[in-house]
């Protein structure tokens, strides 16, 4: 891209003179595949200044670059650090006329080559590289990839924006749907039970909203911040609200594929929910088919690579700080990869309500040793006042939180009994062909 600036992040780097550069210190952050050792002694020597490399996991890494960008000078971020750091302005971008070798670079990172010829690809990922429009600038410039989101969305709310019009009468069936055998009026306890266990295993989403909640700017102190404070409350623990809606807007499309026919087993399928919902856009049988299709294409593609990033970047934290050693992330995103096929051949979706139920007591014990230490330690002293992200200066084991954790999840597991028949009280509320 001609007079575009690269991506590449070089944060408050000194100015180097010739007189003066023995007295110059790069400070090189990163995680354990690009921070080497032996490349910053090497560096050093060649250059005549001095190169420190500090490794860092992937965590740790980007909350000292966003809190503290004065204390890094050349940081290697991932592409979704690099999201979060542009808008800030604690970039410094590199014109890419200047890096003499570019051309040559490039398409190392985009195709596996060199000059024309394949080189091994080992460490390096499928991202499409990132250009911010100047050396200042704090936007990214759009790509094809920021284009198909908005595709993803509309296909999403379509079939609800049609039968909002075609078919209102739906929302009315929705709301008064008494069950499969339209004799579940009223409150039933076991019906609850079965229920929040899928409910509250999604409360692990809500811990992980720290991590995006620490990289909020600080509040304004002259006025009441309410931009900020709407930020906090709708991305920290409002975001059970968007998680709300969706299981909200699931059951609907159930109803009505329950209202067409479907057996309760296939109306529970996203598929041919969403297949269904796509009827009352698409006048075409084929169109349809289509669509969905593509529309779970989609969602799978977001899906699965976020998982299997996402597992590779923990696998990958995880034994470095174990072993001190990186084998290279393809090797634990293949490994992620295997695991996952290994628990769908043994048919881990089949047992989807016990791994539910068992997954939801473990997270509500994580989230109630988190809200414990916030809550009830620190306002007694029993724990430091401020919260501590750095986890370089945390010790390798927590026994005080993954103590808190277990205990609370063995006392919620022993009273569970996991048994593969359902209850006597399922049994009268729910079909025989439901629960057989």
């Amino acid at each position: 891209m001609a007079g575009g600036a690269t991506a590449t992040p070089v944060v408050g780097a000194p100015m180097i003179w010739a007189q003066d550069i023995k007295n110059i210190t790069l400070r090189h952050i990163g995680v354990s595949y690009s921070v080497v050792s032996d490349i910053g002694q090497q560096a050093s020597k060649d250059l005549g200044f001095k190169v420190v490399m500090q490794n860092l996991d992937t965590s740790t890494a980007i909350t000292r670059f966003i809190t503290q960008p004065q204390s890094v000078d050349i940081p290697d971020l991932e592409a979704w650090q690099t999201k979060v750091a542009v808008p800030r302005g604690i970039l410094q971008g590199i014109d890419i006329k200047r890096i003499k070798e570019f051309d040559n670079i490039l398409p190392i990172f985009t195709k596996g080559e060199y000059q024309g010829e394949k080189v091994s690809d080992q460490g390096i990922s499928a991202y499409p590289v990132m250009y911010i429009a100047s050396k200042d600038s704090t936007k990214i410039v759009p790509g094809v990839h920021d284009y198909m989101q908005p595709i993803w969305t509309l296909l999403q709310l379509l079939p609800f924006i049609a039968i909002a019009y075609a078919a209102p009468q739906a929302f009315h069936d929705w709301s008064h749907f008494a069950g499969l055998t339209g004799k579940a009026q009223g409150f039933h306890f076991a019906l609850f039970g079965a229920a929040a266990s899928v409910v509250f295993s999604l409360m692990g989403q809500i811990g992980e909203q720290v991590d995006f909640l620490r990289f909020m700017p600080e509040k304004r102190t002259d006025r009441f911040d309410w931009k900020w404070w709407g930020a906090m409350v709708w991305g920290g623990p409002g975001w059970i609200m968007v998680g709300a809606l969706k299981m909200l807007a699931g059951s609907l499309l159930t109803v009505i594929a329950l209202r067409h026919g479907l057996s309760p087993v296939r109306a529970a399928e996203p598929v041919d929910m969403y297949r269904i919902g796509f009827g009352y856009v698409f006048q075409s049988n084929a169109i349809v088919v289509s669509v969905t299709v593509l529309f779970v294409i989609l969602s799978q593609i977001k899906i699965n690579v976020t998982n299997a990033y996402a597992g590779s970047i923990a696998w990958s934290n995880f034994f470095a700080r174990l072993t001190h050693s990186h084998p290279g992330r393809v090797i634990w995103l293949l490994f992620n990869v295997a695991i996952a096929l290994l628990l769908a051949e043994l048919g881990v979706y089949r047992a989807l309500g016990t791994t539910l139920a068992i997954y939801s007591n473990l997270a509500v014990a994580w989230i109630g040793a988190l809200v414990a230490d916030l809550v009830v330690n620190k306002p007694l002293g029993l724990s430091p006042h401020g919260i501590e992200f750095k986890r370089a200066y945390l010790k390798d084991t927590n026994p005080v939180g993954f103590g808190g954790m277990t205990l609370g999840g063995l006392a919620a597991l022993r009273p569970c009994s996991f048994s593969p028949e359902p209850s006597d009280q399922l049994r009268r509320v729910l079909p025989a062909s439901r629960v057989s």
